[in-house]
């Protein structure tokens, strides 16, 4: 065996997983490219008080703890509650980081986050946080390991020392992973960068030992037998959140756009909290994603209720601000953000929906 071939054997098996991911990510975004949302002009005309208007919205129905922006469109609350006319561009997208750079190019003007990319975003876009549709403690926060793996905690921290681990840049998950690799001074020996899907896929080829992964993502792996919940955010008292975000033309100009949209997001998470529509909202979800059964969509559902589940808190109460927090400071942290940086959020518009009676804000 000659030198040469030792060296290149030695490279692939200590870069295989990044390198098998990076290769599987190229795959799945160049036929997403056709998906793209229509380019809209910075500082576009949204119209006069009152008149119709025409905005997209960027939301992300494979993130359960935003799922009450898949419920707005599903059920059609942008007609009941914006003005007659109004026309309304919803754009899927599967990570955070796509609706940041899309808020920044004005080809959105509504975007719904989590937590870190929308401290992202509110400190480098012309947008603000404006209201939070929920925060919970297991939905961005799912420990995924391969079989075989400790179950008990203080052999599963001894377990992860040494072993690959995945996690998508940027997202309220890698901020929880670090806390769990800082709590327990967990050194795996490599953390990649790596969305679900090829997350999935390297379980399957046994490139991977453990994962952090949100819902519904991490019901979808689990139940192919790939991998399993170690724990999550409850087990260490981690809450994340989901946030809404407008540019600020439209918060300067449509002001009446911006609490008519309020008015369907709060009716959009009275729907989802009430466990009589499960059937209805998983038809919605079905029908808004792909590679998502049924199955899958309702079990992730069902995670939403319950004490760790989801928290609607809609304004920024003092909880969803330690969640921003949090993320802030893990940005700062990876040096991503500067140690000045503050998000900017305008929480009057949310306060003022929700001093109104709940039959004038859902029905």
């Amino acid at each position: 065996m000659t030198r040469e071939f030792k060296k290149t054997r030695h490279f692939w098996r200590k870069n295989a997983g990044e390198y098998f991911g990076a290769v599987i990510i190229l795959l799945v975004c160049l036929p997403a490219a056709s998906a793209l949302p229509p380019t809209t002009a910075v500082g576009q005309d949204y119209g006069h008080i009152g008149t119709p208007a025409k905005i997209t919205v960027g939301y992300q129905p494979y993130y359960a703890e935003a799922w009450s922006a898949a419920v707005i469109r599903g059920a059609h609350l942008e007609k009941q509650y914006l003005p007659v006319g109004s026309s309304v561009n919803f754009y899927i997208a599967s990570r955070g980081l796509v609706l940041v750079h899309a808020l920044e190019a004005g080809e959105i003007q509504i975007a719904y986050l989590g937590d870190v990319p929308a401290v992202l975003a509110a400190t480098s876009t012309d947008a603000a946080i404006v209201a939070v549709p929920a925060t919970s403690e297991n939905q961005c926060s799912v420990l995924l390991v391969r079989p075989g793996a400790p179950t008990h905690r203080a052999a599963l921290v001894r377990w992860l020392n040494g072993k690959r681990m995945a996690v998508p840049r940027n997202s309220c998950s890698e901020s929880f992973l670090d806390h769990l690799l800082r709590t327990y001074h967990i050194r795996p020996a490599a953390v990649y960068n790596q969305d679900p899907d090829t997350i999935a896929t390297a379980f399957c080829a046994g490139l991977l030992d453990a994962a952090v992964v949100w819902q519904p993502a991490a019901t979808r792996i689990q139940s192919t037998g790939l991998a399993h919940a170690a724990l999550t955010g409850a087990d260490l008292h981690w809450r994340d959140g989901a946030f809404l975000l407008i540019r600020n033309d439209l918060i300067r100009t449509r002001p009446d756009i911006v609490e008519d949209w309020l008015k369907a997001e709060r009716a959009a998470e009275n729907y989802l909290a009430d466990p009589a529509n499960g059937p209805v909202v998983v038809k919605m979800l079905t029908a808004q994603t792909m590679t998502y059964t049924a199955a899958d969509l309702r079990q992730a559902l069902a995670s939403l209720s319950g004490k760790h589940g989801l928290h609607a808190d809609f304004t920024c109460t003092p909880q969803a601000r330690a969640v921003l927090q949090r993320a802030r400071d893990f940005l700062v942290r990876r040096h991503r953000l500067d140690a000045h940086a503050r998000p900017a959020v305008q929480g009057c518009f949310a306060a003022a929906i929700l001093r109104q009676p709940v039959s004038a804000a859902a029905q």
